[in-house]
């Protein structure tokens, strides 16, 4: 069945309007596709959306990536497993897709998987500066042993995409947790990612 909904919603003081077509809602310039879940599940998962997109937003990061960033379609799917999200291609077109339940918001959920779509559209195959400093990273030993099987030292794209996840929303909940020993012992690669995102505290 095919309609449209409009629909007023506030979140904190902010006014907040979204039109629905076909289970595609644009949030902001973001846009969700919800195909795959109930209009109950939709709902539900709203505030918390609103929360991670706030949270891309206030990691100031160029307007130029900002509106890539809003290119990227984001499914819903009830189907994910082993993770909230995921970057991946389909169909040839590079896409995010979130798990069809409230996220949590002090987590850079959102951002993460955006950042993983920027690097395998701009960067990918491109850069030599991410391979080297993922390389560097599991040679020099500089983080702790117990880091060593981490989820971002598994691979160039998870070690760019998490160090930037931390440098653009600031500590998270899993290693490294900050930015403490890259910008000790990798001044450098923290340099490259600011010439992707623009300047940021390292916290």
């Amino acid at each position: 069945m095919r309609w449209i909904v409009a629909i007023a919603m506030f979140v904190g003081s902010a006014q907040l309007a979204m039109a629905e077509a076909g289970g595609v809602v644009e949030l902001r310039g973001f846009h969700f596709d919800f195909r795959l879940v109930s209009e109950k599940k939709q709902a539900a998962m709203l505030p918390s959306l609103h929360k991670q997109i706030d949270i891309v937003e206030r990691a100031q990061v160029p307007a130029d990536v900002l509106e890539f960033f809003r290119t990227l379609p984001i499914i819903v799917d009830p189907n994910l497993e082993g993770s909230r999200g995921h970057a991946q291609r389909l169909d040839g077109k590079q896409i995010v897709t979130l798990q069809d339940e409230k996220l949590p918001a002090d987590r850079p959920i959102l951002l993460h998987e955006l950042i993983h779509g920027f690097f395998a559209t701009k960067l990918r195959g491109h850069t030599p500066a991410i391979p080297k400093a993922f390389h560097d990273a599991q040679t020099a030993k500089f983080y702790p042993d117990r880091f060593r099987k981490a989820h971002f030292m598994e691979n160039p794209n998870e070690y760019f995409t998490i160090i930037s996840s931390i440098l653009l929303f600031g500590k998270i909940d899993q290693p490294p947790f900050d930015c403490a020993l890259v910008r000790k012992h990798q001044p450098e690669f923290l340099a490259f990612i600011e010439t992707q995102f623009g300047p940021h505290e390292c916290k």
